[in-house]
């Protein structure tokens, strides 16, 4: 069973990249390009993952974590951010990310990352 998953990236290119792989690999997924937009996409969909970048205009990426943290716990979050915001990344494990990802990443990486955080009971 594949996922649903609210990709939160304001790199237009990098979202559609990101999108294309994950519907090919026959995710469900929905596409934001900040945290507010995500935050709508949310309520409208629940998703099994929210796939998000940390630096974006108007609600960033930790300031997404912690609402989804509040209000829809069991939703995964795999957090992303260049490599020279490693810090960014290390307070979005604490804030509740399942899983972190540093820019450029390969797609593969991608994947295996969102298998992981599902889990066995998504992976079968």
């Amino acid at each position: 069973m594949m996922s649903q998953i609210i990709i939160a990236e304001d790199n237009d290119e990098l979202r559609r990249l990101i999108f294309k792989v994950l519907q090919a690999s026959g995710h469900d997924v929905v596409q934001t390009r900040d945290g507010n937009e995500c935050l709508r996409a949310v309520q409208l969909q629940e998703p099994d993952i929210v796939l998000t970048d940390l630096l974006m205009p108007e609600t960033e990426g930790l300031e997404l974590i912690m609402q989804l943290q509040r209000k829809l716990p069991r939703i995964r979050i795999i957090a992303m951010s260049g490599a020279s915001n490693t810090k960014y990344l290390a307070v979005a494990t604490t804030f509740g990310a399942s899983a972190v990802l540093i820019k450029p990443f390969e797609m593969a990486d991608l994947l295996t990352t969102i298998a992981d955080v599902m889990g066995p009971a998504k992976a079968a």
